[in-house]
């Protein structure tokens, strides 16, 4: 079975490829349909990309626009986390804030690929980058990091989302 693979899908193993570079040695950023949930496959840091939602917008005659919103997730286990026979978490009292704070530097460091410009820094190396045919239009962040995940989970997530714009131009008739 052939098929056209979906401007989704390209943008999002495009901006694997882009983390990945940033990443180095540290993670592999790896494209999926949704996070990690469970604590037993993030022992290890882990950076998911994975498509959210997808909008078609009439822009004028012939014009549509594509709104692409990937999610990047930055996630791993916190240590001294452990589950009890019903799964639930168990904390030993330990706020293993040098942990945390890793991971929010590195959540830190990723966005920073999409940062604006100002009189402290330069823009983000992926802000102005046209990617796939996708313009890169926003950033979301709604929380710091993910209370829940950490609370029931045991587990340290950092998620952001970057939305695109993708131009779809209709073919001209021959006839006009």
């Amino acid at each position: 079975m052939t098929f056209d693979m979906p401007i989704e899908s390209q943008l999002g193993n495009e901006i694997v490829e882009q983390l990945n570079e940033v990443l180095g040695e540290r993670a592999t950023a790896t494209r999926r349909f949704m996070p990690l949930i469970e604590r037993s496959e993030l022992e290890d840091l882990h950076v998911v990309v994975y498509l959210d939602s997808g909008d078609d917008t009439i822009v004028g005659r012939g014009i549509d626009t594509r709104e692409i919103s990937v999610g990047i997730a930055i996630q791993q286990a916190v240590p001294h986390a452990e589950s009890d026979v019903q799964g639930n978490t168990i904390f030993d009292g330990v706020d293993n804030i040098e942990f945390s704070d890793s991971i929010l530097a590195l959540a830190t460091e990723l966005r920073a690929l999409w940062r604006p410009k100002s009189p402290l820094h330069a823009a983000g190396e992926l802000r102005d980058k046209t990617i796939v045919g996708c313009v890169f239009r926003d950033l979301e962040q709604d929380h710091l990091y993910e209370p829940n995940h950490l609370l029931t989970k045991g587990v340290m997530s950092v998620v952001f989302t970057v939305m695109y714009s993708h131009a779809i131009t209709a073919a001209k008739d021959d006839d006009e």
